[in-house]
């Protein structure tokens, strides 16, 4: 118990005092989380907090988690005292003897052992055990990370989706009601079959468009509904209307965060958890070396059924107690091939583990470029917004004093459908590259939260026991 609280001490610096209370969460990180879509979508909230306690992967960790905790107690096990014994009742006669009967024999032995001295490799298996189940809780950690962004990508794609549906019915309706008014000047010989046969085409078109995008829709919303164990109706009703305007940051403000850079590759989950790699991979090389040396332990116990000088049992209790000395001697290379894996599974584990910090440099940097790149695209498009609803505002008013025709209007409108969808997923792609790089550096404010819970959660379970 108090070596799983310990190992528990040990990981929540790992995990809090690297990320949450790291020294880069400060103003920086404020800017950052404040902007996230979640602050400004109410429901998306909801399908977070959904996510973060239903979703089939988390309970999936839980389970390895577990697994990886009863190979923790199995590795620790050699350390400790072990008891153990056996008993034997039969029916026994001597036949050797003459008048010899039937007789009952109860034969047993109990002994209590422990390992006294490996050299140090008991204690570097049960230290292989507690990491790497360590190594499972980061990631676990790592899985609300990206659970987090992929929920946000999910739900924030179907807003668009849903925005995209609703203009597709309006232009849908205006076309229905140009065929009206054209079919009306058609009976009044005023209009060509041609011009209302080209009003059914893309009426129909139009419609049939429709149709695939609410069954697409649908798929998105149950596909996101199926991987947090939600129910699907829910997301709907709290979609909103459009992706709210996001409140971006200038190109300055992007450029700056390469300063946090460092730190948040430092603190970056996956990076302890390759670091943590190595340290299991010492554990085996230390365990290796010492394979050939002798091995001292103490044992004392009980016995009964033992046999005298003449070779006949006895049914006397015999009491015992003394060291024992295991050397294995010579192992055919067995040691020397073992340290040789171990310790190339080192130098490869430190390969990987440098190359995995520069990847996540090269994945910070990408994604710092692609924020940049979605701010200037959000900015001319929503730039576009404003002239196309201007624009639909003054062809209407022109209508009204004749100087412009229905034609205008609807080839005005059609073009400001056309720029809300893109300035919709403009909007969208933003806020995912800015959750993407939150995230990378560590300060993602929903994940930390629910991996805050869980920790607290956990240890409150292990003072109870």
């Amino acid at each position: 118990m108090l070596e799983r609280t310990k190992r528990n001490n040990t990981l929540g610096v790992i995990a809090f005092v690297a990320i949450i209370s790291s020294p880069i969460t400060t103003a920086s990180a404020t800017d950052l989380a404040t902007r996230l879509p979640e602050t400004s979508i109410s429901g998306l909230n909801s399908v977070l907090e959904a996510a973060m306690t239903g979703a089939d992967s988390l309970q999936l960790r839980d389970y390895i988690e577990q697994d990886y905790e009863g190979r923790r107690l199995v590795a620790a096990a050699p350390k400790k005292l072990q008891f153990g014994g056996r008993a034997t009742y039969r029916k026994e006669q001597d036949i050797d003897r003459e008048n010899s009967e039937l007789g009952d024999r109860l034969s047993y032995s109990l002994s209590l052992s422990k390992s006294l001295f490996h050299w140090g490799a008991l204690e570097a298996n049960r230290e292989k055990g507690e990491i790497n189940l360590e190594i499972q809780e980061l990631a676990t950690f790592e899985t609300y990370r990206k659970l987090a962004l992929d929920v946000r990508k999910k739900y924030l794609s179907i807003v668009v989706y849903h925005r995209n549906i609703e203009l597709k019915r309006k232009t849908l309706e205006q076309q229905k009601n140009r065929l009206r008014l054209e079919q009306e000047r058609l009976e009044s010989g005023n209009a060509s079959v041609v011009q209302v046969y080209n009003l059914e085409v893309r009426a129909n078109g139009t419609e049939l468009d429709l149709l695939k995008a609410e069954n697409a829709f649908q798929t998105q919303v149950d596909t996101l509904a199926r991987l947090i164990g939600y129910d699907s109706q829910l997301i709907i009703d709290g979609l909103p209307s459009e992706v709210p305007k996001a409140s971006t940051l200038d190109s300055s403000q992007i450029a700056s965060l390469s300063g946090l850079f460092d730190k948040g590759i430092a603190s970056s989950i996956s990076i302890v958890r390759s670091q943590k790699s190595i340290d299991s991979f010492e554990k085996d090389l230390h365990i290796a070396k010492q394979r050939s040396k002798p091995k001292f332990g103490v044992s004392i116990g009980v016995t009964q059924f033992e046999i005298d000088e003449l070779g006949r049992n006895r049914g006397e209790e015999i009491f015992f107690g003394g060291v024992t000395v295991t050397w294995n001697i010579f192992s055919s290379g067995t040691t020397r091939g073992g340290i040789a894996s171990a310790a190339a599974k080192i130098e490869q584990m430190k390969h990987q583990f440098e190359t995995a910090k520069s990847n996540y440099q090269f994945e910070l940097e990408q994604a710092q470029k692609l924020l940049d790149l979605n701010h200037r695209i959000l900015e001319r498009d929503e730039g576009g917004l404003v002239r196309a609803r201007k624009l639909v505002k003054e062809i209407q008013e022109q209508i009204e004093v004749g100087i412009a025709n229905e034609t205008s209007l609807e080839n005005a409108v059609i073009a400001l459908a056309s720029q809300e969808v893109r300035t919709n997923t403009s909007r969208s792609e933003y806020h995912n590259a800015l959750a993407n790089i939150t995230s990378l550096l560590g300060l993602d404010p929903y994940a930390q939260k629910f991996i805050e819970k869980r920790t607290q959660r956990l240890n409150l379970s292990l003072a109870s026991e």
